[in-house]
């Protein structure tokens, strides 16, 4: 009988996930927003599926509704949880088990989740042992997770970028430096190979969110009004298009205002690596990608930087291929 290998990563920002996994084909990925809406009860039904795309799951027999929808739910406000405890929440677990639904899996041999650099010693331990087990869904349905398997999120973008470039047995014997801007931190793994050098990894609170609030801060002095939806903010700078009283914005004027934020996260990872003089490869992964290559390139302007395709889902692809490898090893069948 196959194994069947899964792998989620429930970000601040946004929940990825794998779906589908095979043999010679990409591996199918979804997302939803980080975010839960107190459902009123007559759309519970059940735990059933709204008319939207939603799920409503239950933890400690509180109702959550989320998934890629769930904006419609919130109304005007959102709010996610941004600190160093939010595995511990039951808002994270609500996110998982909408996940887990989606997979539509109703059982995982091995599920390979992610959690920032800062949070490994203290919390992957923690999480391994949460997830393990039974996990009720939507409408009554369970999915039963059999191993949880752990990794630092930039970990993932490393294993996805050596697959993508076909050079794996290359990045295996060099110094490689992987650095993921996430919604919340932003995240960098100096490693030989693919084993962490601890002393030259870490984590800073610069992600998007902050890049976010200086532009609601710029935005909100400039017209007046309390500009504080980060999720339509973050649409219009990545689509280069934001409304404000039906009147478009010429972004370019405003972003100036973001770079000293880009750059004070920079700094620090500088801080951390040094000047990447023994430094092989610079990979950049993660949702903020784009966002911060700039900077990022300014400060090893003598190193190519390397920006996977589709990078917000670099982390998840990775930990899928990191889990079915593990179970390869094993010498068992991988679905």
């Amino acid at each position: 009988m196959n194994s069947v290998v899964r792998s989620v990563d429930v970000g601040f920002g946004d929940v990825k996930f794998v779906v589908s996994s095979n043999t010679g084909q990409p591996l199918g990925c979804r997302s939803f927003p980080s975010l839960v809406a107190h459902p009123a009860p007559q759309d519970l039904s059940g735990g059933s599926i709204a008319a939207r795309d939603t799920v409503v799951v239950h933890v400690n027999g509180i109702p959550y509704e989320t998934g890629p929808d769930v904006e419609l739910s919130i109304g005007t406000h959102s709010a996610r949880i941004l600190h160093k405890d939010f595995t511990a929440q039951r808002e994270y677990l609500a996110l998982l088990r909408a996940a887990l639904h989606y997979m539509a899996t109703p059982t995982i041999d091995l599920l390979v989740v992610g959690l920032p650099v800062s949070l490994m010693s203290t919390k992957a331990t923690f999480l391994k042992n949460k997830l393990e087990g039974l996990h009720p869904t939507v409408g009554g349905e369970t999915v039963y997770v059999d191993k949880v398997l752990v990794l630092a999120q930039p970990i993932g973008g490393l294993i996805d970028f050596a697959l993508t470039h076909g050079d794996y047995s290359q990045l295996r014997s060099a110094t490689n430096l992987v650095i993921d801007p996430g919604f919340f931190t932003i995240d960098w793994v100096l490693s030989r190979g693919i084993q962490p050098i601890p002393a030259r990894c870490g984590s800073f609170p610069g992600g998007m969110h902050a890049v976010l609030r200086r532009f609601a801060q710029v935005l909100s002095k400039t017209y007046q009004i309390d500009l504080d939806d980060y999720t339509v903010l973050d649409r219009g700078l990545r689509t280069g298009t934001l409304r404000v009283f039906g009147e478009e914005l010429a972004l370019a004027d405003y972003l100036p205002a973001i770079w000293p934020v880009i750059d004070e996260a920079v700094n620090v990872l500088v801080n951390s690596v040094g000047d990447g003089r023994d430094v092989d490869n610079i990979v950049l992964v993660g949702g903020g990608a784009p966002f911060f290559r700039s900077a990022i390139e300014r400060r090893f302007p003598s190193h190519r930087v390397h920006i996977v395709a589709d990078a917000a889902f670099a982390n998840v692809r990775g930990f899928q291929r990191a889990g079915e490898e593990m179970l390869r090893r094993n010498r068992i069948a991988v679905a």
